[in-house]
Order: structure tokens, then sequence, then C-alpha cells
């Protein structure tokens, strides 16, 4: 459950459309004139170009850029000041623990302000962003946390339930719809069957139509206007409408709830709406509306789109599955895993973070600068942004050796350097949901191991395509189930 960088944080790992020809890359760069700052090289091709190569063949992109330029190097994104990406571990370091009121991650993130709102802690800085997030953190810390497995483990049970052997089906479908109904009821404490409908559809719709409102990082949403337009000629595409049929469920929640006693109540929103700041205050209805879409835009597609791999990586390493099984059978009591053991699972745990080196859900997150920075001999200007590149870094040969082959191992052979491994960001502003969503993906993936056996499609592999916000396996993952296993 984590934000994105502003704009083109939306990248992709890979397609099969054309790449860029090498000397687009290799052109000298333009002469930077007297007394501009001397930002790291990259590649001369316009700005539009180098956004359509990060949409359309990213990985392959920041492959080539890094080869010619080094672990550091400079994008120009129409729309967005100049994009430093990097890999080296030593300036990510400096980007974490940088003073959070001059390295602003919510600015890069204000592109997300359409959907998310202005109180959402991934588009706030400063005080308000420690005051809301020191609010918010313990719901999901310790045993509160852990108070949601049983919810989590019926939900994904009744959709493996469903599961049909013998059919190829795509499971990326399938674990978006055990993900968002973790939300609704984990999150949202929803539990009206209608209004769980309504809301299914409409964030079904946001999810879809979310490429119109993120292309840019300065908090204006230049396909905005485009997209009203679609919304009034076709209004099944409004995905303005579709925010606003979200916004007016969850306000009646809150509404209702202030109505109640909820002090029994384990959801989030009931846990946010009894938590009291510092000066004794609690949040406003909109505060409260603006996290909760914050939790649902972060949590959703990504928990989803981190399962599918899940699922393809052990279908592709029957090694890797054969062992994961062996160490469910070892904990399994009377036909069930306990709860209290997932944790103890190492190889579980395992699997769920190569999972998330190999294929990482977002390719990067961001800093805006405030102020001038000068890191490494290197000074950057106000206004820059300064991205960690998840990717390149869970690919550095000199810091995983073989990057591109799945080896759970490696994560049971020494604690990772948090600037080495970084799925969920780092610094203050890692993910608040990242216990959560480890908690989640071991559920999904021990139960559905555990239950049955199953394998992709004959002939099947992925590619990383733009599904969401997310890197997502191409074709959803389609698989099939061969049989059910004995409890």
């Amino acid at each position: 459950m984590c934000g994105r960088p502003p704009g083109q944080g939306l990248e992709f790992m890979g397609t099969s459309e054309p790449v860029e020809p090498d000397h687009a890359l290799s052109k000298p760069p333009p002469v930077a004139p007297v007394g501009a700052q001397a930002l790291p090289r990259g590649p001369a091709m316009p700005g539009i170009a180098q956004l359509m190569m990060l949409f359309l063949r990213p990985t392959e992109f920041l492959d080539r850029c890094a080869a010619r330029y080094g672990d550091t190097f400079t994008l120009k994104i129409p729309g967005t000041p100049p994009f430093i990406q990097t890999s080296d571990p030593a300036l990510i370091e400096v980007i974490f623990k940088g003073d959070p009121d001059l390295f602003l991650g919510g600015k890069a993130n204000n592109g997300l302000k359409p959907v998310v709102g202005e109180n959402s802690l991934l588009v706030l800085d400063g005080k308000r962003h420690r005051r809301d997030r020191k609010l918010i953190m313990p719901t999901f810390l310790g045993e509160r946390m852990h108070a949601y497995g049983s919810v989590i483990r019926d939900i994904v049970n009744a959709a493996l339930d469903r599961w049909p052997v013998g059919k190829p089906f795509a499971v990326h479908e399938e674990t978006q719809q055990i993900m968002l109904e973790v939300i609704l009821r984990v999150i949202f404490g929803l539990e009206d069957a209608r209004t769980i409908a309504q809301f299914r559809h409409h964030v079904h719709q946001v999810l879809k139509l979310a490429l119109f409102l993120f292309p840019n990082g300065e908090g204006k949403p230049a396909a905005e206007g485009f997209a009203r337009a679609v919304g009034k000629a076709f209004p099944s595409l409004d995905v303005f409408a579709s925010l606003k049929a979200i916004d007016d469920i969850i306000y009646q929640e809150i509404q209702d709830r202030r109505s109640q006693d909820i002090s029994g109540r384990q959801d989030v929103l009931s846990l946010m709406m009894q938590s009291h700041y510092d000066d004794g205050s609690v949040m406003t209805p909109q505060e409260l509306r603006d996290e909760l879409m914050t939790l649902l835009m972060a949590g959703h597609e990504t928990s989803a789109t981190i399962a599918a791999w899940c699922v393809y990586h052990l279908c592709r390493h029957p090694d890797a599955m054969g062992k994961l099984r062996e160490e469910i059978a070892a904990h399994t009591v009377d036909g069930v895993l306990p709860l209290a053991k997932i944790n103890e699972l190492k190889f579980l745990d395992a699997v769920v973070k190569e999972t998330m080196r190999i294929t990482p859900v977002f390719s990067l997150v961001a800093r805006v600068l405030k102020e001038p920075q000068t890191i490494g001999g290197t000074t950057y200007p106000a206004n820059v942004v300064l991205s960690p590149n998840i990717y390149g870094t869970h690919h550095r040969a000199d810091l995983w050796g073989d990057p591109k082959v799945f080896r759970p191992e490696r994560f049971l052979e020494e604690r990772v350097n948090p600037f080495h491994y970084f799925p969920f960001g780092g610094g203050i502003r890692k993910c608040i949901g990242t216990s959560f969503a480890y908690y989640e993906m071991k559920i999904f993936v021990s139960e559905t191991v555990r239950r049955m056996r199953f394998d992709t499609r004959p002939g099947y592999h992925a590619k990383v395509v733009r599904r969401s916000n997310t890197l997502a396996p191409s074709q959803g993952v389609p698989i099939i189930v061969e049989s059910r296993l004995p409890s």
C-alpha cells in the first residue's frame, strides 16, 4: 500500500513495442549555458519521446540509460522539472535520510490530488504530514493488524472455493477482487452487500480511467479537461461521477457511525474516527475521506498485482513452489495454517520479498527539492525531482548477483540494506501499510499453495504492462488449477 511519484510515476517494465534506436540515447546532450546548473547527463531525445519510452519499454530504456550515463542520469518529461533517476545506494541514502522539509515527498505526489484530496498523507509535507502519520500509523501495527488476519483469510478462502478446476482464468482479476474485498471490509468496514457492490463498481471505473488524472507532478492534471469532456459525452466513462459516488458512500458511512457506538469495531475507519491528535481534536470528515481514498488507491491494485506476480513466479519455479509447500505443511495443524504461525514461515517471507525485488510494482519514488542541495559533488537546484529508481536498484548485479534470476534464498542469507531494497519507498515516507501488505500477501500465498496445485497456461510467459498504477503481468497471468489438495 504505497504511493507514486509525480505524474509519470506510473511506469512499466516492457511490452512488445519497438524500442527507440540506440543513437537516440547516445547522441551527446546539448552543452549547458554558462551559469546553468550542471545536472547529470541523460538522453537527448525530446521529452515526449522519453515519456513514451518510459510507457512502452521502461526497463529497457532505463537499463540503456544507466549503461550510457551511469547510475544517475537526467530525464526530461513534459510538464515536470528535470527528473533525476538514480540507483546509486549512497545517493538514495541521502535522499531517504534527507530533511523532509527540504526533500518534499508530498509535492512530488501533487498529481494525485484529484483523487486522494488535499489531506492525504501522499500529498502532505512538513508538520501536517508528521502529525497525520503519527495518528494513522498505529492502526497498521502490532496486534491491531493481526486482528484483521481471520477476515483476510476468510475472504481469500471464499475466493479460492470459486476457482474452477481444469479451466484457464486470469489470476490477476481474482486477486483484484480479493484485495478490494479486504479493503472494503478491513479498511472501510463496509457490511451492507448493496453498498459494497456499488462501491466496487465505482472503484473499477476510477482505476480504469485514472490515466487522465495524473499526467504531471504540479497538481495540475493536464488531461482533466479531456477527462471531463469524455465523461460528458460518454456518461459510462465519467471518472468524476464515479469519484463523487465513492465520496457519497464514504461520507454517509462516516455520518452513520457518528450516531453509533463504534468502540468495539476494529476496521480502520472506525479506529481513525476514535483517534485523537495531540491537541485532543479528531479528524474531520474531509480528512477521513482523503485518507480512506489514499489507502484504497495505494493499497488495492498494489496488493493485487504483487499477489499475481507471486503466483506467476511460483509457477515458473517449481522447486520454490515445492519448498514453500513443504514449509507450509510443516506448520499446518489439523488442516489449518494458524495465523500466529504466518511470520514464522521464513521461505514464504522470502518468496514475497523476492517477487517485489525482481518485479517491483512501482519503478520509482520521488522527492522534490525545496532548496538547492549539493550531493556527491553535484549541485541540484531547487524544484528538481530526485527519484530513487526501485527497478534499477533492485536489478543491480553488484548488489544482487544474477538479478534477473528469481531466487528467494537471497532473502534468507543476510539482512537487506534498505537502500538496496525499497519496494515500498523509504525514510519517513515509507508506506504506512507496508506491514499490512506483507501480512495479507503471506495469507493469500500460503492459502493458495496449501489448498491447490496450479500452473500457468501452457506457453504463457509474462510481459510487464501498465495496469492502473502498477507494473503488472500481461494477460493477468492465466493459470489452470490442476487439483484441489486435501486438508
